[in-house]
Order: structure tokens, then C-alpha cells, then sequence
């Protein structure tokens, strides 16, 4: 396809997904508090839940060593990335998802982790044009996964 190409994107601080990133554990953190009996097991459950708030805290904002400040997707799903330490990683696209004008949802397989990484590109968190084209990638030349059989992913 004619006009398609690699697209490099520089990550910024996203402040809708800090905003989601605490809404979503201020709910958390109430659900534990309603479903708790007794208070020393409010803090037992409260513990873990602001320990992650904190971490995921630190990746969302790009403070994190292992948070992803820059990557590349070339035309046939390869994706590179580096992050935050100066790591550099590799791996492939395995699915590309448009949610609506603002969100895109990348799907990257690395062989060295056994689980994907889930990447999650709000509208402010690199430039419009780059956003722009993300989305045209995702709808346009998405890749195709498809399972072998059944069973395997």
C-alpha cells in the first residue's frame, strides 16, 4: 500500500491516562474498603493495591527505568522499542486495535516474555499526526492473527 510507513513515535506524559490510571485504582481501593470486614484486613488488601498505583503511577508518567519512551513499527509488524534505562527491545505486532478517535491498543509479542505487552497510545500522548497515523495503520493494514488450530494462540 502506497503512503504506508514505518511510524516512530517519542512518548510524552498522557494526562488521560494518569486521570484513568487513578480513577481505576481509587475504585479498586473503594471496592476493597466496602468488601472488607474488619480493619485489620483492610490493610492487608490496601497494601498491594498502593504499592501498584505507585509503580503503575511511575510507568504511566515515564519514570519508571522499564517505562517505553520510544518505538518503531515497520510494515511488516516489527516492532522496536526503547525504554526509560536506555534497554532496547524487539518483537512483533500481533494485533492492532482502534478504540474510537482518541485511544490505539497495540498487541506485541516479544520472544524472550511468555506474555505480550498490551501498549495503550492515548490521543495526548505523542503527536497528532503520529496519532493520526497509528489509527490508520490499526484499521487499515492491522495484523492478521490468525490461530493455527484452535488450542494455541
Amino acid at each position: 500500500m502506497q503512503g504506508l510507513q514505518s511510524i516512530e513515535a517519542t512518548f510524552s506524559t498522557s494526562r488521560v491516562l494518569v486521570g484513568a490510571n487513578l480513577a481505576g485504582h481509587l475504585l479498586a481501593g473503594t471496592a476493597l474498603l466496602v468488601c472488607a470486614v474488619k480493619l485489620p484486613w483492610i490493610t492487608i488488601a490496601l497494601l498491594p493495591g498502593l504499592w501498584h498505583a505507585i509503580d503503575q503511577h511511575r510507568r504511566v508518567t515515564g519514570r519508571h527505568p522499564r517505562a517505553w519512551r520510544r518505538f518503531r513499527w515497520t510494515l511488516d509488524n516489527r516492532v522496536a522499542w526503547i525504554r526509560v534505562n536506555g534497554d532496547i527491545g524487539y518483537g512483533q505486532c500481533v494485533v492492532a486495535r482502534c478504540w474510537g478517535p482518541a485511544w490505539v491498543q497495540l498487541t506485541i509479542r516479544d520472544n524472550t516474555r511468555r506474555l505480550p505487552y498490551f501498549l495503550v497510545v492515548p490521543v495526548d500522548a505523542v503527536a497528532a499526526d503520529t496519532h493520526r497515523r497509528l489509527r490508520v495503520r490499526a484499521r487499515i493494514r492491522a495484523p492478521q492473527h490468525v490461530a493455527a488450530d484452535a488450542d494455541s494462540l
